[in-house]
């Protein structure tokens, strides 16, 4: 359904041009679901708007294609875009609160996403309410606004907005962030069943690789517009084969086993104006060589669903015996 092929992305600044997304080639199937994880400027939002077409004026596509059910969106006219938007596509933003206009009701905001593709304000309200109870809300919040809602309950009528038109892709960009757990989980059930009864795809972003663990079958983890890694979620959280993912894994608790230690990974990612020579994560990387800093891996099959950009992957499983130990991310501190 959702094909990202080589797809490079370029913001203009005042300082100069600055990639944020170098060559990720990643797919969707129709009712699948995949997670973006990695940390803060990453590219992750970025990608999530090039899959919907929905890039800011100072970023361009660089390279590659985003193709929808085989169209490349790039050829595209904008008239058919807001066509493919909302009908075939929809989004779900990081913060309702911002998303959602504060001086019109949830009714209002219906009617104008109803009526930019021709669907008249009675069918709308009738739609409105119905998909306002599937996420568990009275249909009386239509005559609310935004800032009568708690933040969960302004994130699930963001949700049921973007159903609107029953669309087969939902781009969804950590919609549970800055939620308490038990929203948190209200959430993701919610993803899920949709899923599971409509038969959504789903492209989640999230920095949260529980939340995408319990979410989505596959997920890609992003470093400095880079993949590192990618594959079945249980597989790729288990048994991670680049370093990177073995420390976002270590960084996170696991209530399975409270005694382990949490370990930081030591540093911050690298400015994309001025990226460094070789693989961008051998800065922070407990297992850095000297080929490291001169090379940048390319990302290769490990099997038919995995993929690792690491020169020493084949050595990964001695590299997560001595990830498990957290002397050795203080060390590289």
């Amino acid at each position: 359904m959702l094909a990202l092929d080589d797809v490079s992305i370029v913001y203009t600044t005042r300082s100069g041009p600055v990639q944020a997304v170098s060559g990720v080639t990643l797919s969707l199937p129709p009712g699948g679901s995949l997670g973006l994880v990695g940390e803060s400027g990453c590219g992750k939002s970025t990608l999530a708007l090039a899959a919907l077409a929905l890039l800011p004026a100072e970023a361009r596509l660089a390279g590659g294609a985003v193709r929808l059910d085989g169209q490349d969106l790039a050829a595209l006219p904008e008239a058919e875009l807001r066509k493919l938007r909302w009908t075939r596509m929809a989004y779900v933003p990081q913060s309702a609160q911002n998303a959602l206009v504060p001086v019109h009701s949830l009714r209002r905001q219906f009617r104008d996403t109803a009526a930019a593709h021709g669907m008249r304000s009675a069918e709308a309200d009738e739609r409105a309410a119905a998909l306002l109870r599937r996420v568990e809300l009275d249909a009386a919040v239509l005559d609310r606004f935004p800032h009568e809602l708690s933040g969960g309950m302004r994130q699930r009528a963001m949700i049921a907005l973007a159903l609107l038109f029953g669309p087969s892709l939902l781009v969804a960009d950590e919609p549970t962030t800055g939620l308490d757990v038990i929203v948190q989980r209200q959430v993701i059930d919610l993803l899920r069943d949709l899923r599971g009864e409509d038969g959504l795809a789903l492209l989640f972003i999230s920095h949260d690789i529980g939340v995408v663990a319990e979410l989505c079958s596959h997920v890609a983890v992003l470093y400095a517009g880079k993949v590192m890694e990618s594959g079945p979620t249980a597989t790729v959280f288990s048994e991670p084969d680049h370093p990177y993912t073995m420390g976002l894994q270590r960084a996170f608790p696991d209530i399975r086993h409270p005694e382990r230690s949490i370990v930081s990974i030591a540093g911050h990612p690298p400015r994309l104006s001025s990226p460094p020579k070789g693989c961008p994560f051998a800065p922070r990387c407990p297992f850095v060589q000297p080929v490291c800093r001169d090379t940048t891996p390319p990302l290769v099959a490990v099997s038919d669903a995995r993929a690792v950009a690491c020169h020493f992957v084949d050595e990964a499983a001695a590299l997560r015996e001595r990830a498990r130990d957290p002397a050795l991310w203080d060390e590289a501190a």
